[in-house]
């Protein structure tokens, strides 16, 4: 065994065999089962992290390291394999994830076994490096040289007679070997078997024999195929092994076959279609079809016959449903607000049936396995994504729920005008608008625009009839809702329809552009008023007397109430005004001369008085 003492550690390193042996025939394969051992001739404990150990080209080529097994001599502590398939290199990593202890004394042995030799020798050494690393990082090297030589050992001859046979024949394989110790023969068993001798093999279809030869510090192999005069399927099945498809979907299967089929079949349990076989490009010996669609586990019988039917091999690949998957999504689930977006997302493998309850337009089914669509949910409901299909090739059904709850829904609680009517006299000529809604978006119009969802606005003279609408809504709706609110101002303006008689005011239709109260005509005429009527001439000429009038009003919501006035005017017959308030509701207004008096004369005066100081009721 060669060694490696690192001076500056307390790490023994040994290698073996010291040298290993390559077959002189270029026709036989030359193997060795090389170990490392580590141990620990130090005064204290080690704790490793890591073992690596790397085979140069110049002893095992990296084309060939399929061959090697790994092996670790403790197999407890440390996981042992390739860190690549053709680095070359071998890595020993902890079981438990941590790092190993190696006490003092302690031995640790790494084997591959069956390292496939180079077939040619080009140095007379090669160099096998390990590598150990501690818990601390640090690194202890080692290099262990192998010497490389021919072997004397040879495979002298394997073969068999006859080299071809026909179903149920036998034929006898025969080896002769020089310097070996035991041979194996692959596939028939491990038993060891002397270095010469024969044995009797019955094969089913053609196969090939692998004799290993063993000897001091060397192993050889040779090969021999003994031919069998029968149909074999070679390989079936679908594209690279699969055997399983989605729901629905067609399946290519394949064949190949060796050179005695005289003829193949194709059946199954499940009723596919399956087309004829000898068509296009396709022979008995190799060829594919489209099959399907797949709807449940279905086993196909695949027969290559020979000669006669009594000869025949056969394959029965069954081909699975793939597991149902499914996922269902709705975004944003949560924040919503009535009418908002929301975009549902799928996607579905494998189903043979597709539901969403409730349905929505271009959802979810088996022609659209995988997409989204945008809704906009008014009220909190549940949205259920059903699919069925097959999981472990049994038929399965799932429910996949997204509830969108808690929506808020948009509501105007109240929208109003305090008070509700203003009264001259009584009520200074200004209002309150007051609004109470739920709505992540408020305005209102005529100026003054954004809002909170609780609120109220003073009004200063607002014109009598004006409309102010109340937009509510979302961010993504702003206008999801509207109410409105006319004004009642009885300082005016009105319309008036029509006035009688005619023979006093000329004109038909009038605004009273700035009245200070419906409920006091007098300031409609009293000349400190400007402008006084629009549209309205006065044809008599008012006498040196008085006369009184008292307004009797049917205009809800004074209905019922009766004011009086002095006007400046004689001969005034009596007059009716009629008018259409913004709530269409025609209302009246009848004046009804009074016989003038000396006391009504003061009266009268009192009462002006009293009108330029704000008016009162008479």
């Amino acid at each position: 065994m060669k060694k490696n003492l690192n001076n500056d550690n307390p790490l023994d390193f040994t290698i073996s065999p010291e040298t290993v042996f390559i077959s002189t025939n270029p026709d036989q394969s030359s193997y060795a089962n090389i170990s490392v051992n580590i141990e620990n001739m130090g005064a204290a404990a080690l704790n490793v992290n890591n073992i690596a150990i790397t085979l140069p080209p110049q002893l095992a080529p990296y084309g060939s390291l399929g061959s090697i097994t790994p092996v670790a001599g403790q197999p407890d502590l440390w996981s042992f394999g390739p860190l690549e398939i053709n680095s070359g290199e071998y890595d020993a990593d902890p079981q438990s994830g941590d790092y190993v202890v190696m006490n003092i004394g302690d031995t640790w042995q790494f084997t591959l076994q069956m390292v496939t030799l180079v077939s040619t020798i080009a140095t007379p050494a090669a160099t096998v490096t390990a590598v150990v690393t501690l818990e601390d990082g640090s690194s202890v090297p080692a290099t262990m040289n192998v010497d490389i030589d021919s072997a004397i050992a040879s495979i002298i001859s394997f073969n068999s007679q006859p080299a071809n046979i026909t179903l149920g024949q036998t034929a006898t394989l025969t080896w002769q070997c020089e310097e070996m110790s035991y041979c194996i023969i692959s596939p028939i068993d491990d038993t060891h078997r002397h270095e010469s001798g024969s044995t009797d093999v019955q094969p089913y279809s053609t196969t090939n024999y692998t004799l290993y030869a063993y000897g001091d510090g060397v192993i050889l192999s040779a090969q021999w195929a003994v031919t069998v005069d029968n149909p074999q399927i070679i390989d079936f099945g679908g594209p690279d092994g699969n055997t399983y498809v989605n729901w629905g979907d067609n399946i290519v299967l394949s064949w190949l076959c060796n050179q005695f089929t005289g003829s193949i079949s194709l059946v199954d349990n499940t009723g596919v279609v399956i087309p004829t076989l000898l068509s296009g490009n396709n022979t008995v010996a190799k060829g594919s079809v489209t099959v399907g669609p797949i709807i449940t586990p279905t086993t196909f019988t695949f027969t290559a016959y020979g000669n006669t039917k009594e000869h025949y091999d056969q394959r029965n690949p069954t081909i699975n449903i793939n597991d149902v998957t499914a996922s269902f999504t709705a975004n944003p689930d949560t924040g919503l607000w009535q009418g908002d977006k929301v975009v549902l997302t799928w996607d579905i493998v494998s189903a043979s049936a597709v539901n969403l309850s409730p349905a929505v337009e271009n959802g979810p089914s088996l022609q659209n396995l995988s997409g989204s669509v945008n809704i906009n949910p008014e009220n909190d409901i549940t949205y259920t994504l059903s699919v069925s299909g097959f999981t472990g090739s049994q038929p399965s059904h799932q429910d996949i729920p997204v509830q969108l709850f808690n929506i808020q829904q948009v509501s105007i609680a109240s929208f109003t005008q305090t008070p509700p009517q203003i009264v001259p006299f009584g009520d200074p000529n200004q209002a309150t608008l007051a609004w109470n809604v739920t709505a992540q978006t408020v305005s209102i119009d005529n100026g003054i625009g954004a809002v909170n969802p609780v609120g109220s606005c003073p009004l200063v003279a607002p014109p009598n009839s004006t409309t102010y609408t109340l937009a509510v809504g979302t961010n993504q709706n702003p206008g999801l809702m509207t109410t409105t609110l006319t004004i009642i101002n009885a300082y005016g303006p009105f319309v008036f329809n029509s006035f009688a008689p005619s023979n006093n005011i000329t004109g038909t239709n009038f605004m009273v552009a700035n009245p200070d109260a419906m409920k006091y005509l007098a300031p409609w005429i009293e000349s400190n008023y400007t402008p006084i009527l629009s549209g309205v001439t006065l044809t008599n000429t008012p006498a040196p007397t008085d006369s009184r009038y008292v307004a009797f009003c049917s205009y809800s919501p004074l209905s019922g109430q009766s004011f009086m006035d002095v006007v400046d005017l004689v001969n005034f017959e009596p007059l009716t005004f009629e008018w259409t308030d913004p709530n269409n509701q025609t209302g009246t207004i009848m004046l009804t001369p009074l016989i003038a008096n000396e006391e009504s004369r003061k009266a009268y005066l009192e009462f002006r008085e009293k009108l330029k100081n704000g008016g009162e009721k008479v």
